[in-house]
């Protein structure tokens, strides 16, 4: 008797765990619950300590060990797969002890989202005139305003340069795998517009070679 196997693996996970089992990245069902239980419990890789690297995992190779798990089996199976065919594993960082770490992390995150919402609301107002904005703030705070530029167009000059460091991911020295900067992304889906477009033009000129 052959006994069917649903895998409906997810397209990315995120975890604390070093050990990843087939339960972790995928739901599994079957009709039998010792072939269920055995199928969800397989181990599939070890993921190394201290680094934080991304992990993709195939469908193909999750169906490989499960043939490898299930060699014994007196009954056949079948394994149909209902989800991604890919899943990314991002390793978590282990959880702070430090509260007063977290809460110092919470404040600056929570000062910097309201200041950065002030700067953009006051600068909207003024029709994007930052230079018009900071004479505001300077005749607000010290009466005067600098000739010559101040304190304000220096930190925001810098914080410029290295808000577009960070945004654009040159900052993961550590790292022995770099997440994909926001450009490859766009890089990426301009890509997949374009062979998308391919295929549906030469669908519609009667151009693509399919079977007869």
């Amino acid at each position: 008797m052959e006994h069917m196997i649903y895998l409906k693996m997810e397209q990315s996970i995120r975890t604390r765990e070093r050990r990843i089992r087939l339960k972790d990245l995928a739901s599994v069902w079957c009709a039998v619950p010792s072939i269920k239980t055995k199928v969800e419990n397989i181990r599939l890789l070890d993921l190394p300590d201290g680094r934080k690297e991304k992990n993709v995992v195939s469908v193909l190779y999750v169906i490989g060990e499960i043939d490898k798990t299930l060699a014994g089996e007196k009954d056949g199976y079948h394994v149909v797969s209902v989800g991604e065919q890919d899943c990314v594993i991002s390793r978590m960082p282990e959880k702070s002890s430090s509260r007063p770490l977290q809460y110092i992390q919470a404040a600056f995150v929570g000062l910097t989202v309201f200041f950065g919402a002030a700067f953009a609301i006051m600068t909207y107002n003024e029709d994007v005139d930052v230079r018009g904005v900071f004479e505001k703030m300077y005749t607000v705070f010290s009466g005067h305003v600098p000739e010559s530029g101040g304190i304000l167009e220096l930190t925001y000059s810098i914080g410029i340069g290295i808000g577009l460091l960070v945004f654009f991911g040159h900052f993961e020295w550590g790292k022995r795998q770099k997440d994909p900067t926001p450009m490859e992304v766009q890089m990426r889906q301009y890509e997949e517009d374009v062979i998308a477009t391919v295929v549906d033009a030469s669908a519609r000129r009667g151009r693509e070679t399919d079977v007869e």
